[in-house]
C-alpha cells in the first residue's frame, strides 16, 4: 500500500476526491433519487447522500417545521388584512303597536338602509376605515315625505402611545418572519447533521468490508501455512506435531473471518438506519464500497487554514447559531412589543364624510343622495386616551419577556463558545489522527517485511512455526490498524466539516469557504 496524495488539493478535498470518483458522474445519478442505483456500481459518498436527502425522516420533520411556521406567519399577517364588511337592513313598526290597519291613527313607518365599507390596520398601526351608506326614512302616505340620505366618509385612527408603530402586533409579526427564518436554518442544520451520520456509517461501512477482506487474506494464508507444513512433514523437515497448530490457527482465523462477517453486516444496517432506507431496500447498498481518502503530506499541510480561520468561519456560518441568534433578535421584538403594550392609550381620530339629503320614494334614490343639492361635508378630529390604574397584566408580560429574550441571548452566546471550542478539537484532533495514519501505515511496511523474513527464517530452521503464525497475526493486525486510522482520519475531517459549518447538501459545495479551501463542483459528492 502507498499514500496517495495531491500536492494542490486540501485535506477537505482529500475526503471528498476519493469518494466523489467512485460513484456516477451522471446528471442523473445525480439528481435523481427514486431510482436505485445501479447495483453493479460501487457504493459512493455521494450515493449516500443522495439517499440520506431523499429518506431521513430528520430532513423531512425539519422540512415540515417550515411549513408549519410559515402557516403561523399566515396566521399573524392576517391581523393587518383589509376586512370588507357589508350590511343590509329593513325595518317596519306600526303605532299604536296594536291598531288594525283601518284604523285612521295608525302610523307605519318604514326604513331601509344599507353600508359597505372596509377595515384596514396598516402595519404601522393606522387603521383606516372607508365606508358607504344609505338610509330611508318611509313614513306613512299623507302623514310626511320619504327622506333618503347617502353618507361616504373616511375615517382614521392613529396610536401615539399604545399601538404606534404597530405596537404589539407588528412585534409579533416580525418575531414570526424571525422564527420562519431560524426554522429554515434548523432545517438546513439537521440536513447536515443526517448527511454527517450517514458519511461516518459510510466509513464505517467501508472500514467493515475492508476488514473482511484482510482477516479472509489472514485465513488463506493461514490455510496456505497448513499445505506448506504438511510438505514439510511429509518430508520429515517437520514433527507432525505442528500440524496442530497450524489446524488452531486456521480455526482461529475462520472464526475471526466469520466476525468480520458479522461486523459488514451490522455497518450495512446502521448505513440503512442512517440514510433512512426502508428495509425492503437495503440491498441497494448491499455492493462493494470507495476507497478513503487519501492521506495529506507535509506540502498539503502547509496550505491548510489555521485554526482560528475555522472559528470565524463556523461563527459566520453554523446554521444552529444563526438559529439561536434568531431567536434572540426574535425575543427582542417581543420584549419590544410588550413595552408598547405596557404604555396608556393615545390615539388620534380624525374622519372626513360627505353627507346627502334627498326626497322621494323612487329607487333612483337610493344612489342619488349624494348629488343632491342638500348635501355638504364635515370633518371630525379627535384625541382619545385612557390610562388603567393598574398595569399588572402588561406589566408582568413584558418582565416575562425581558426573561425570554435574556434567555435566548445567553443561549447564542454559549453556543458561539462551544462552537469556537469544537472546531479547535475538531482541527487538532485531524492533525493528529494523520499522524496516526502515517505511522500505522510505516508499521504496515514494517510488518510485511518481518513476515517474509519469519518465513525465510522456518525454511532454514531457525525459526518456529510459532514465530512464523506470531508475524502473520502481527500483519494482520497491523492492516486493521491501518484500515481503521483511514476510518479515523476520514472521520476527523468529516467531523471539521460539519464543526466548522461547511455546506453537505445538494446545494452549497461550492461556497465560499476559507482560503485556500476549495471544493470544486468537479470533485464534490454532494
Amino acid at each position: 500500500m502507498t499514500f496517495r496524495s495531491n500536492h494542490h488539493t486540501s485535506l477537505a478535498v482529500t475526503v471528498l476526491l476519493a469518494c466523489g470518483t467512485a460513484g456516477p458522474s451522471s446528471a442523473s445519478a445525480q439528481n435523481s433519487v427514486s431510482v436505485p442505483v445501479v447495483d453493479t456500481a460501487p457504493l459512493s459518498l455521494r450515493d449516500v447522500v443522495t439517499l440520506t436527502l431523499a429518506h431521513s425522516a430528520s430532513i423531512e420533520r425539519a422540512r415540515l417545521t417550515i411549513l408549519s411556521q410559515e402557516g403561523a406567519l399566515l396566521q399573524v399577517n392576517a391581523q393587518f388584512d383589509p376586512v370588507l364588511r357589508a350590511s343590509v337592513n329593513r325595518m317596519q313598526t306600526r303605532t299604536p303597536l296594536f291598531a288594525t290597519g283601518s284604523d285612521p291613527t295608525s302610523i307605519v313607518n318604514a326604513s331601509l338602509g344599507y353600508e359597505l365599507g372596509v377595515d384596514w390596520t396598516l402595519p404601522v398601526g393606522l387603521a383606516i376605515a372607508p365606508a358607504v351608506s344609505f338610509s330611508r326614512a318611509d313614513i306613512a302616505p299623507g302623514v310626511g315625505e320619504v327622506r333618503n340620505i347617502g353618507t361616504a366618509g373616511l375615517s382614521l385612527v392613529l396610536p401615539l402611545l399604545r399601538g404606534r408603530g404597530g405596537g404589539d402586533a407588528r412585534a409579533a409579526q416580525r418575531a414570526t418572519s424571525i422564527a420562519l427564518e431560524a426554522s429554515r436554518a434548523d432545517a438546513e442544520y439537521a440536513q447536515r447533521g443526517s448527511i454527517r451520520a450517514a458519511m461516518v456509517a459510510y466509513w464505517q461501512y467501508v472500514a467493515a468490508r475492508a476488514g473482511l477482506q484482510v482477516l479472509r487474506g489472514a485465513e488463506a494464508r493461514a490455510i496456505t501455512l497448513v499445505q506448506q507444513t504438511r510438505a514439510l512433514i511429509a518430508a520429515d523437515e517437520r514433527p507432525a506435531v505442528d500440524s496442530l497448530t497450524v489446524l488452531a490457527n486456521v480455526a482461529a482465523k475462520s472464526g475471526a473471518r466469520l466476525n468480520g462477517q458479522n461486523t459488514v453486516t451490522t455497518a450495512l444496517f446502521e448505513l440503512a438506519a442512517a440514510t433512512g432506507l426502508p428495509s425492503e431496500r437495503i440491498a441497494v447498498l448491499d455492493r462493494p464500497t470507495g476507497q478513503f481518502p487519501a492521506i495529506p503530506d507535509d506540502d498539503v499541510l502547509a496550505t491548510w487554514p489555521p485554526e482560528d480561520v475555522w472559528v470565524t468561519y463556523a461563527l459566520a456560518r453554523r446554521q444552529d447559531l444563526t438559529s439561536a441568534q434568531q431567536q434572540s433578535a426574535g425575543a427582542r421584538e417581543l420584549v419590544r412589543g410588550a413595552a408598547n403594550a405596557a404604555r396608556s392609550r393615545l390615539n388620534l381620530r380624525g374622519g372626513l364624510a360627505y353627507t346627502g339629503i334627498g326626497l322621494g320614494d323612487h329607487a333612483s334614490q337610493l344612489l342619488t343622495p349624494f348629488n343632491s343639492r342638500r348635501s355638504g361635508a364635515h370633518l371630525e378630529i379627535a384625541l382619545e386616551f385612557d390610562n388603567p390604574l393598574v398595569h399588572s397584566v402588561a406589566v408582568g408580560e413584558l418582565q416575562r419577556r425581558v426573561a425570554d429574550e435574556r434567555q435566548a441571548t445567553l443561549a447564542a452566546d454559549e453556543l458561539a463558545r462551544t462552537v469556537a471550542l469544537a472546531v479547535r478539537s475538531s482541527a487538532q484532533t485531524l492533525h493528529r489522527h494523520i499522524e496516526e495514519s502515517r505511522l500505522a501505515f510505516r508499521a504496515l511496511g514494517l510488518y510485511a517485511a518481518a513476515v517474509e523474513g519469519e518465513r525465510q527464517k522456518y525454511q532454514l530452521g531457525t525459526a518456529t512455526l510459532f514465530d512464523v503464525i506470531f508475524a502473520v497475526d502481527n500483519l494482520t493486525a497491523a492492516e486493521l490498524g491501518w484500515i481503521s486510522a483511514q476510518q479515523r482520519y476520514a472521520n476527523a475531517v468529516t467531523d471539521l466539516l460539519y464543526q466548522a459549518g461547511v455546506p453537505l447538501g445538494t446545494s452549497g459545495c461550492a461556497a465560499q469557504l476559507p482560503a485556500p479551501v476549495v471544493l470544486p463542483d468537479a470533485i464534490c459528492p454532494f
